[in-house]
Formats: structure tokens, C-alpha cells, sequence
């Protein structure tokens, strides 16, 4: 509350209130842009998920994997140790699917 009243106070001034009226149109564009690319990440991290671990139930490791994996591949790092199929250790098992990682589908990998 006291910030709002602080902006409004300082949108008077001669120097600052330019500064804040184009601070706060900038923001509206910035969350309008931050909506469309959540909307982007979500859709890209169902599509991956459901193409490379289509056998996986858990919730905690698909919530992990469709909204932090995209997000972490905007800057640059992805998960090679999912693209080496000789190296991933993993379990079709569904007793053992539990304490490992399921195996990604090797049709729809990369």
C-alpha cells in the first residue's frame, strides 16, 4: 500500500513521472509475454513427456520433468544423459520404477 502511494506521489514529480508511467506500461507488456511463455513451456513439457516417458506415473517426476526441464532448456542445458541410450539406468519394471528412473522411449528421443 505504501509503495502505490509512493509511485503516485512521485508520478507528480517533473523528472521521475515519465519514468514511472513508462516503468509501468513496460511491465504490462512484460507479463503479457511471461503468460505466453508459460503457456509455450507448459505445452512443449506435456508434448516431451508424453513422447519420451509415456509409461510413467508419478506425479512428482512428471510435474518435475514438464515444467522444469523446458525451463532449464530456454537457457541452453540439456539432459544428455537421456540422449546416450547406452548409459541411462533405468527400469520397465513396475516394482522397481519406484526407486529408478523409467526409460525414456527410444523412438521418440531427439
Amino acid at each position: 500500500v505504501f509503495t502505490l502511494r509512493l509511485i503516485h506521489i512521485f508520478a507528480i514529480h517533473k523528472q521521475l513521472g515519465p519514468k514511472i508511467i513508462i516503468v509501468e506500461r513496460m511491465m504490462k507488456d512484460v507479463f503479457f509475454f511471461l503468460f505466453f511463455l508459460s503457456v509455450w513451456l507448459v505445452a512443449y513439457g506435456v508434448t516431451t513427456q508424453a513422447l519420451l516417458h509415456p509409461h510413467d506415473g508419478r506425479l512428482e517426476w512428471i510435474f518435475r520433468r514438464v515444467l522444469y526441464r523446458p525451463y532449464l532448456q530456454i537457457f541452453g542445458q540439456i539432459p544428455l544423459d537421456e540422449i546416450d541410450e547406452a548409459r541411462v539406468n533405468c527400469s520397465l519394471h513396475p516394482l522397481l520404477l519406484d526407486s529408478s528412473a523409467s526409460c525414456p522411449n527410444l523412438y521418440a528421443n531427439w
